[in-house]
């Protein structure tokens, strides 16, 4: 593979599915090269959460605009470059719509959220009904001005159905065979004309691996601090079973990318979906999670089915059967075994136990817990030390009893993240506290400015280690 920045475009049906579908990896991608996305409609058919929002409902035209600016906004904080829709790129404008729309789509009864069937009343100008040919060709264009390294798009059956997202996996995959190959205008505005050809290393769909899916739903409905109450319809919000499953989800050895998010990307990834707040609810992204979770998760969003669902904590995708290799693909995102990438070590910048520390691998089960009572004990040789230690030549006795506390609430929060902080902290609390109680009567002089000092500031030198820089605890 080149070894420039690499470009990635991404092509998805309508505003929000850029984050919902490509968020992860696009927003992984945009901090390393350039990153292009198209959308095909402005999704003037969607449903809208909220009651401030609740008349574009009955606005296609409206909820259009306002989506557009929801879009927008996402995309600049996944930190894409570019953003089109497909209707607004040049060429052959007489044989498509002058604009495409939303195609709707309805769900059979009993199946939400798993396998969409179209609406009983597309219109003409709708996407899923568009020229396919015509369609590519005008987005094959683009391919061969922009050159991408990577083209991503959804899974031939759309991730769940939706007719506009069976439509952009055909025209996506029809747009990099119409770039790569030879071809001569059909039309005076044919808008390959004059460009040269180009053939994708890499075409991937998004795709969810069976196991992070199924872990990240029963970790979720295990969890007893997620958001209950919708902000849509006032009602609770559920966990779905996960007995049925989308066409998204693949058995994990269909897919050949899995890499760990970095705490950036996180927060990019939500910041992009908190902008779509006519489609998404409820949302909770915190790097701490990710431990918590197995790996499976960094938090909680819902859609207006009021289902809750898992925010994912990697980016997975599979190489489009013809387009590329799983080794190129993660030689694009990931780390040269195709597990990690420089940004994810750690599970990010926040060194979270129970991710590996390449940013693939998953630590043992064991870790986080054995982690957390090394913080422990640290805390207790640290509390008990300095106790006897810190009325020692006084001041100095003090002052290096308080620094080995400070440098110890750095090290438990390296070996165990914010939790093993906070147990540091606590544990040297109750050494003290317990030392002077329960053991020699003169070992703290509350009556003195010295054994104040130390019954005090202890402790709270124990929490200083919160305030250290994220980027000092990668791995």
């Amino acid at each position: 593979m080149s070894q420039h920045a690499p470009r990635t475009l991404g092509v998805f049906a309508h505003p929000d599915d850029e984050t919902l579908s490509g968020g992860p990896l696009l927003a992984t991608m945009a901090r390393r090269g350039h990153v292009t996305v198209v959308t095909t409609n402005r999704g003037e058919r969607g449903e809208v959460i909220g009651a401030d929002l609740a008349h574009l409902a009955q606005d296609h035209q409206a909820l259009g605009r306002h989506r557009t600016q929801e879009v927008g906004a996402a995309t600049a904080a996944l930190g894409v470059a570019e953003h089109h829709f497909l209707d607004e790129l040049p060429g052959l404008t007489t044989r498509r719509p002058p604009r495409y729309t939303d195609s709707g789509m309805r769900w059979p009864e009993g199946q939400t959220g798993v396998r969409a069937i179209p609406a009983e009343d597309v219109e003409g100008h709708a996407f899923s009904r568009a020229d396919t040919d015509i369609s590519a060709r005008v987005l094959a264009a683009l391919i061969r001005t922009t050159r991408p390294d990577l083209v991503l798009t959804e899974e031939p059956d759309g991730g769940y159905g939706h007719p506009d997202h069976v439509q952009v996996n055909r025209v996506t995959m029809r747009a990099v065979e119409l770039a790569a190959a030879d071809l001569e205008p059909l039309f005076p505005d044919d808008p390959t004309t004059g460009t040269q050809p180009w053939r994708v290393p890499v075409v991937a769909w998004v795709v969810y691996p069976q196991s992070r899916f199924r872990g990240g739903l029963d970790w979720l409905r295990r969890y007893k601090g997620r958001a209950g109450i919708s902000e849509h319809t006032g009602g609770l919000l559920a966990v779905p079973t996960g007995e049925q499953t989308p066409t998204i989800v693949r058995p994990d050895h269909q897919v050949d990318l899995d890499v760990g998010l970095s705490a950036p990307v996180l927060d990019a990834l939500a910041q992009a979906m908190r902008s779509h707040k006519t489609q998404i609810q409820a949302v909770h992204v915190d790097q701490a999670l990710v431990a918590e979770s197995g790996g499976h998760a960094a938090g909680w969003f819902a859609l207006s089915n009021d289902m809750l669902r898992p925010v994912p904590a990697r980016a997975t995708a599979m190489v489009a059967p013809g387009w590329g290799s799983a080794a190129d693909l993660a030689g694009l995102a990931g780390d040269e075994d195709g597990v990690g990438n420089d940004d994810a070590g750690a599970a990010g910048e926040e060194g979270v136990p129970g991710q590996g520390r390449g940013g693939g691998e998953q630590d043992p089960r064991w870790y986080t817990g054995f982690m957390l009572s090394m913080a422990a004990l640290l805390a207790i040789l640290v509390g008990s030390i300095g106790t006897v230690f810190y009325r020692w030549e006084m001041p100095f006795g003090l002052l290096l009893s308080l620094l080995v506390v400070l440098t110890g609430s750095v090290l438990a929060r390296a070996l165990a993240d914010r939790r093993g902080q906070l147990l540091y902290a606590g544990v040297i609390f109750l050494v003290i506290f317990a030392m002077t109680y329960l053991g020699r009567a003169d070992v703290i002089v509350t009556g003195e400015a010295i054994g104040v000092a130390w019954l005090l500031g202890a402790p709270a030198l124990g929490l200083l280690g919160l305030a250290a820089p994220r980027r000092w605890f990668r791995d």
